[in-house]
């Protein structure tokens, strides 16, 4: 590996843009693009300029990919006029807003002048397949009618700031994300970017609250609300109530079979390694005894994985 790709790359782990779809087919998906206002006082009235809005911005953009994703440390490909740049973006808990954006912005510097990777070239050093991309997203750091971006790339999620028209445009395809879903991101990032303008030297960590239009059922709405946003999708039996019986019935009986190793050859000549009802993790085993029927319901996580695991190799 390139000794420049290298200090790039330390210590990175691929991180791909989630499915937010909301289909497991996709026959016939669809390129499309969202837009949203955005109002430029805030940034101005902290005295910053279009490109420093641009940065705080794609900072604020990072860190909203970064919860969807559950990480803080992302690569962005940041779209310029002749060339894709490619940024890597890292905070944690005592990061605050500031730094990030200073930190965004030297980045931004540093890979403008210093050697620019290919596509190619990062997807071979990661080790991706030939339709993944090394970037979560695109950001277009100019304006929209100075860019090109190349036809490899176009299936990636771009966000765009138009700053003459104080828009803020996402496009993307419904494989990745639902069009729904996609206005509730633009929006996120929209209240964020002014939260962190406005408090500079707060904690990333420490998130804005969201008005309850932007934030997902489960978050907004109380559980009555919840169960009549959900009451389409019918009700199902907990894994444990289908499991208890074979517990109770015999609780030495095998409950996950696993291999070590899977070795060629046929499947009868391999031994497993098995685990017991008895012996899955809950208090009562300390005991010796037979979990009863309260103890099985709370802890329901080590049973969940005893019947995912019989489901899947038996």
């Amino acid at each position: 590996m390139d000794s420049a790709m290298h200090m790039f790359l330390a210590g990175y782990q691929h991180v791909a843009f989630p499915d937010l779809s909301d289909s497991r087919i996709h026959d016939h998906p669809a390129t499309y693009v969202k837009s949203t206002s955005l109002d430029l006082v805030p940034f101005q009235e902290r005295g910053m300029d279009l490109p420093g809005s641009a940065t705080l911005l794609l900072a604020s953009f990072c860190n909203i990919l970064g919860l969807y994703c559950a990480s803080s440390d992302i690569m962005i490909g940041v779209v310029s006029a002749d060339r894709i740049l490619h940024g890597r973006f890292c905070w944690d808990a005592e990061t605050v807003w500031g730094d990030l954006v200073d930190e965004t912005r030297r980045s931004l510097d540093r890979t403008a002048a210093g050697p620019n990777f290919t596509e190619s070239e990062l997807k071979s050093e990661l080790g991706l397949k030939e339709d993944q991309s090394p970037f979560i997203a695109l950001f277009v750091l100019d304006g929209p009618q100075n860019v090109h971006i190349p036809d490899d790339l176009l299936r990636s999620p771009l966000l765009l700031f138009d700053p003459s028209a104080a828009l803020l445009s996402f496009r993307t395809s419904s494989r990745l994300v639902q069009p729904a879903v996609t206005d509730q991101l633009l929006s996120q990032i929209v209240v964020l970017s002014v939260h962190a303008a406005q408090n500079l030297t707060s904690k990333i960590s420490s998130p804005p609250s969201y008005p309850a239009d932007f934030t997902s059922a489960v978050q907004c709405l109380s559980a009555d609300a919840r169960a009549s946003v959900y009451e389409h999708i019918r009700p199902v039996v907990i894994a444990t109530n289908f499991i208890l019986p074979y517990v109770q019935a015999d609780p030495n009986a095998p409950a996950v079979f696993w291999y070590q190793t899977l070795a060629a050859g046929p499947i009868d000549k391999l031994v497993p390694e098995t685990l017991s009802y008895r012996r899955t993790p809950y208090p009562s085993q300390q005991t010796g005894s037979i979990p009863d029927i309260s103890a099985v319901a709370s802890l329901r996580t080590g049973l969940l994985c005893a019947w995912i695991a019989t489901r899947c190799f038996t």
